[in-house]
C-alpha cells in the first residue's frame, strides 16, 4: 500500500540508470502495469528521465539507501548539473526530491541529450546475466548521438532488441574521446558540491587563449570560428552548426552559466579546446595563469579580524566594476560575517575600503561597549577610529545613546522638554521649538504622557470641524499664503485628511494653485548665485566629471532646474552664468591631470604620455595640452 514501508527494493548496480532500477522493481512486484509500480514508489505515474518525488520512496527504505548517492551516481543529472548556476542547481535537486510544479520537470533539460527509452549493449547484457542473473541499463549508454558501448565498441539496442543506429568504427574513433570525458563527469563526486562554479574557470581560460577583451567579454565570433574548425566533424555528427553556436549569444551565456538550456556536449568540447581535457580545465591551477585579470580569480580572504575566517580565502565571488576614465574596482563580501570591502587597485597591495562592517562586527561592537562602557577601548577592539565607533554605537547601542544623552541633557533640560510637550501636545512642534530631533525627544518624554495627550475625536464630524478650524487659522496667520506653506504649517495629516474628505471645501478656502507673484529679477540673481556655488563645489570635488551645463542643472534644486528649463527668456543672467561656468574638454583635462597622474602611479612604475593617452579621458588631446602634460611629467 502507498505510504507503507516497502517489502523490498532492488539496490542499484554501479552506473545503473535509476529508470532501470524501477523496471527491475516492477518485474518482481507482480504489478500488471509499470505505472502501478511507479505509483507505489513515487505516488505519481509520470515516466521521466529523472525521478520525481523521490523523498516519498526513500522515507520507506532502510537508512542504508542514500538519496544523494542515488541522484548523482544513478541518474543522468550530473551531465547538466555542473553547467548551471547555484540557484538553478538547487531548483533541479528540489524537483527530484518532491514535485514543485506539475508543469515543470528537471527532465526537460535532458530531453535533447538523453534517450527516453532505455538502451543496452548486448555484450554487457550477457555479462550481467552471467554475473548477477539480471541485466540492467547503464547511464553511459543513454546519451543521444553516442550509440555505442565505450567498453566493447559494440552497437546499442533498445529493450526489444532493435538497433539504435548503424554505428561505424570511424564514428566510434571520432566520438570515443568525448564519451570518455562525459564518463569522467558522471563518475566524479566533486561536482556534487553546489558551490563548484565554472564561470571563473571559463573566464580564465578565455583570457589565456586570447579570447577575452579588456572589458571582460568573450570574442565570441572568433572563438566560434576556431571551435568549428577544430571540431567540425564532431559537430556534424552531433548536429551542431554555426547558427546553433551564435543563436542568442549561446557561448557567452553558457560560459557565465546563464543559459536556460545548456548543451553538456558543447560544454565538454569547449573545455577540451580551451585546456586540452575536462580534467585539466576543472582542476588545473588558474591563479598564476590569470594574474593579469583584475583582482585574480579568487577565492579571496575576509578582512574582518573578528570573523572566524579572518585572512582565510572564503569569498568565492567578487563584483568587478569597470568604469570609463577610471580604474576597475571590486567588491568582496564574506559569506560568514557579512563584512564588505572594496579594492580599487589590483597590484597585490592590501589597501581596501570598508563599505559594510557586517552583522558580526556590529554585534561585537555593542557587546564590547556594554562590557567596558568605554568608547576608546571599544574602538581599539573593533579596529576603527573613535568617530566611526561613535557613529555605529549611536545607531545600535541603547547604553551609549543614554550615556551620551545624559551628558547633553540635564534633569532641568529634560523637564523643559516634558513641559513643552504638555503645552504643544505634538512631538513635531516640540521638536521645532526646542531644536531637538524627534527621535531623541521621544526617548525623554514618558510613553504614558504621549498616549494621554493623543486626542481621540468622538466621530469624523468633530475631527473634520477641528481640522477645518486649524486650516482657517493657519491661512489667516500667513501674509502671502501658498498651498505649500499652508500644508507645512498645519501638517501632512490634517492637510491630506481634508483633501480626501472635504476636497471641495479645501479648493474654496485654499489659495489658487498657480499664483504668478514671482519677481523674475530677484529670482534670476538668486539662481545665478546658486549656479556659481554649485559649479565651484563640483570643481572642488575629485575631478571625476567634466563641468557641463547638464551636470550643473542636475546638482541645483529640482524646482530651480525646472524654472531654468522652462523660462530661459526670463532668466538671462542664469543662462549666461551657466555658459560662463561650463568647462571645455581642455580645461577639464588640465584640472584632472594631477589626480590622474597620482592614480596611475599606484599601479605603474613609470607614468608616460602613452599611459595617460590610453585612458578614455585623454585619448583626444590638443598639441598644447600634450606639451603641458610632458612638462608636468618631466618635473615629477
Amino acid at each position: 500500500m502507498i505510504g507503507e514501508e516497502l517489502s523490498f527494493f532492488p539496490r542499484p548496480y554501479k552506473d545503473e540508470d535509476f529508470r532501470s532500477v524501477i523496471k527491475r522493481y516492477h518485474c518482481r512486484s507482480g504489478n500488471k502495469f509499470e505505472s502501478i509500480s511507479r505509483k507505489e514508489l513515487f505516488n505519481n505515474t509520470t515516466n521521466t528521465i529523472l525521478p520525481r518525488n523521490i523523498d516519498f520512496l526513500f522515507k520507506r527504505l532502510p537508512r542504508t539507501f542514500s538519496i544523494e548517492e542515488t541522484i548523482f551516481q544513478n541518474t543522468l543529472l550530473p551531465i547538466i548539473y555542473l553547467f548551471f548556476g547555484r540557484d538553478k542547481k538547487k531548483s533541479l535537486i528540489e524537483d527530484i526530491h518532491y514535485i514543485k510544479d506539475s508543469k515543470h520537470s528537471s527532465s526537460m533539460y535532458l530531453k535533447e541529450f538523453v534517450s527516453e527509452n532505455l538502451r543496452y549493449c548486448p555484450v554487457c547484457k550477457k555479462n550481467d546475466i552471467e554475473k548477477y542473473g539480471v541485466f540492467y541499463a547503464r547511464r553511459i549508454h543513454q546519451l543521444i548521438g553516442f550509440d555505442f558501448c565505450i567498453k566493447h565498441h559494440n552497437y546499442l539496442e533498445y529493450e526489444n532488441h532493435i538497433k539504435v543506429s548503424d554505428i561505424t568504427y570511424q564514428d566510434i574513433l571520432l566520438l570515443e574521446p568525448i564519451l570518455k570525458e562525459i564518463e569522467y563527469i558522471l563518475n566524479n563526486d566533486i561536482f556534487f558540491d553546489n558551490n563548484f562554479d565554472l564561470s571563473f574557470k571559463y573566464i580564465a581560460a578565455f583570457f589565456v587563449k586570447g579570447y577575452l577583451t579588456k572589458e571582460g567579454k568573450v570574442k565570441t565570433d572568433i572563438f566560434n570560428n576556431d571551435l568549428m574548425k577544430n571540431f567540425s566533424t564532431v559537430f556534424n555528427k552531433l548536429g551542431i552548426d554555426k547558427k546553433y553556436l551564435t543563436t542568442k549569444n549561446r557561448i557567452w551565456k553558457m560560459a557565465k552559466l546563464e543559459h536556460k538550456k545548456p548543451n553538456p556536449f558543447l560544454h565538454i568540447l569547449m573545455m577540451n579546446y580551451l585546456m586540452g581535457s575536462t580534467k585539466e580545465f576543472l582542476f588545473d591551477e588558474t591563479i598564476s595563469i590569470v594574474s593579469n585579470i583584475p583582482f585574480g580569480t579568487g577565492p579571496w580572504v575576509c578582512q574582518n579580524h573578528l570573523c572566524e575566517f579572518f585572512k582565510q580565502p572564503v569569498i568565492k565571488r567578487c563584483l568587478r566594476n569597470f568604469r570609463k576614465g577610471s580604474f576597475p574596482t571590486a567588491r568582496f563580501e564574506c559569506p560568514s560575517c557579512g563584512f564588505i570591502y572594496v579594492k580599487n587597485t589590483f597590484d597585490g597591495t592590501e589597501e581596501f575600503k570598508i563599505t559594510t562592517f557586517g552583522r558580526l562586527w556590529e554585534k561585537e561592537l555593542v557587546l564590547k561597549y556594554k562590557e567596558t562602557m568605554s568608547l576608546k577601548e571599544t574602538a581599539i577592539h573593533c579596529r576603527v577610529k573613535n568617530p566611526t565607533a561613535r557613529k555605529y554605537l549611536t545607531k545600535l547601542s541603547s547604553e551609549y545613546f543614554l550615556k551620551k544623552s545624559k551628558n547633553h541633557y540635564s534633569k532641568k533640560h529634560t523637564e523643559v522638554m516634558v513641559e513643552t510637550f504638555k503645552v504643544t501636545k505634538s512631538i513635531r512642534k516640540s521638536s521645532e521649538l526646542l531644536g531637538i530631533d524627534r527621535k531623541t525627544l521621544m526617548k525623554y518624554i514618558p510613553n504614558e504622557l504621549i498616549i494621554k495627550t493623543n486626542y481621540h475625536y468622538k466621530d469624523t464630524g468633530e475631527k473634520t470641524r477641528v481640522y477645518k478650524q486649524k486650516v482657517i487659522e493657519g491661512i489667516n496667520s500667513l501674509e502671502n499664503p501658498l498651498r505649500t506653506m499652508v500644508r507645512e504649517l498645519v501638517g501632512e495629516e490634517i492637510y491630506k485628511f481634508l483633501m480626501k474628505e472635504e476636497r471641495n471645501w479645501m479648493e474654496k478656502i485654499l489659495p489658487p494653485k498657480y499664483i504668478n507673484r514671482r519677481n523674475w529679477g530677484d529670482l534670476d540673481n538668486e539662481l545665478s548665485q546658486e549656479i556659481k556655488e554649485v559649479a565651484n563645489n563640483i570643481k572642488g570635488d575629485l575631478p571625476k566629471f567634466r563641468i557641463t551645463k547638464n551636470r550643473i542643472k542636475e546638482s541645483i534644486s529640482p524646482s530651480n532646474k525646472c524654472l531654468i528649463q522652462n523660462n530661459t527668456e526670463k532668466l538671462v543672467k542664469s543662462i549666461e552664468t551657466l555658459e560662463q561656468y561650463k568647462e571645455s574638454m581642455d580645461d577639464y583635462q588640465i584640472r584632472k591631470l594631477d589626480y590622474t597622474i597620482n592614480l596611475l602611479k599606484k599601479n605603474h612604475n613609470k607614468v608616460t604620455l602613452a599611459t595617460l593617452k590610453a585612458l578614455p579621458a585623454y585619448r583626444e588631446t590638443s598639441a598644447a595640452l600634450e606639451r603641458l602634460i610632458q612638462d608636468k611629467l618631466n618635473n615629477q
